[in-house]
């Protein structure tokens, strides 16, 4: 829905700019015109000025001037009318269109229709970021928030040489230990998996990532997709849609879109995309737990 507004107001936008360009440029042709007609007639008039004179046409040559110098005036003024008021419009009606989006989206918030819920932790995750750099210079050097499955990890790590943080990438059938570790600085690393929130019914697990093309739990033989961004918000959907689009076509997605993911199969397989050792230092942890680093 949001989609089609933006794409109408897109439409409305173009036709716009057709209609109210098209009359400026209109009216820049005839003001040419009109001018060139002015410029011959006073050329016309000049070399015939003693004709004019002896047949006693100066009021008659000066309405004629009048004339087409009104025609001149009228053609100069609609052009650009039409022109600076082009800019205003376009304005506006992008004004309007972020007003529509917000508050359908709003309303489509309020009604259930739409969950913010994939990227909510991410975009709080990024406010604390925002909070931190703002701060005066030396009050923060650094701070690991934590909300669920986003960490940030802001600034220096006091209490490690090199001053990185170590973020542990859990163990889906046991979250309180670790398959592998990510050093990162001003960095988020984000989790979606099946393990957090979930229930089992008739030997099937049901967790609350769901695919929308079927609207169940997203079946793809994945336990779990890591993303290390320095943006939260975007990790947060990534890891989300990753987890939905499968092994297969998440680490394609991941490789032609340089996204640092790590990923960890049913079959306790876990993958690296080339971009992770790029923004981290990634440690593999989970032979002892049966785990094999595909890489």
């Amino acid at each position: 829905l949001l989609t089609a507004l933006v794409v109408v107001m897109l439409v409305v936008m173009v036709l716009a700019v057709k209609k109210i360009g098209g009359r400026s440029a209109g009216y820049f042709i005839r003001q040419q015109r009109e001018l060139g007609r002015l410029n011959g007639y006073i050329e016309e008039m000049t070399s015939g000025v003693k004709v004019v004179k002896v047949f006693c046409h100066e009021d008659k040559s000066k309405e004629g001037f009048d004339a087409l110098n009104s025609d001149l005036r009228e053609a100069a003024k609609n052009a650009n009318t039409y022109a600076n008021v082009l800019m205003p419009v376009m304005n506006n009606l992008s004004y309007v269109n972020y007003a529509l989006v917000a508050a359908v989206g709003a309303a489509m918030v309020i009604g259930g229709r739409f969950d913010l819920g994939g990227i909510g932790k991410g975009f709080a995750t990024d406010a604390a970021f925002t909070l931190l750099a703002q701060q005066p210079e030396g009050a923060a050097t650094g701070a690991l928030v934590q909300l669920g499955g986003n960490i940030g990890a802001f600034g220096e790590n006091p209490s490690r040489d090199g001053g990185n943080w170590v973020v542990g990438i859990a163990d889906p059938d046991n979250n309180a230990e670790f398959l592998a570790t990510v050093e990162v600085r001003d960095a988020s690393v984000v989790t979606s998996g099946d393990y957090e929130r979930y229930f089992e019914q008739d030997g099937k697990r049901y967790h609350h990532i769901f695919d929308p093309k079927t609207g169940y739990p997203a079946d793809t033989g994945l336990r779990s997709v890591t993303v290390i961004d320095q943006n939260s918000t975007r990790a947060d959907a990534m890891t989300t849609a990753l987890f939905v689009m499968g092994l297969d076509d998440g680490m394609k997605f991941c490789q032609e879109n340089n996204i640092a993911a790590v990923f960890i199969t049913s079959d306790k397989q876990i993958y690296t995309t080339d971009a992770v050792a790029s923004v981290c230092t990634y440690t593999f942890l989970g032979a002892e737990k049966g785990y094999t680093d595909a890489q």
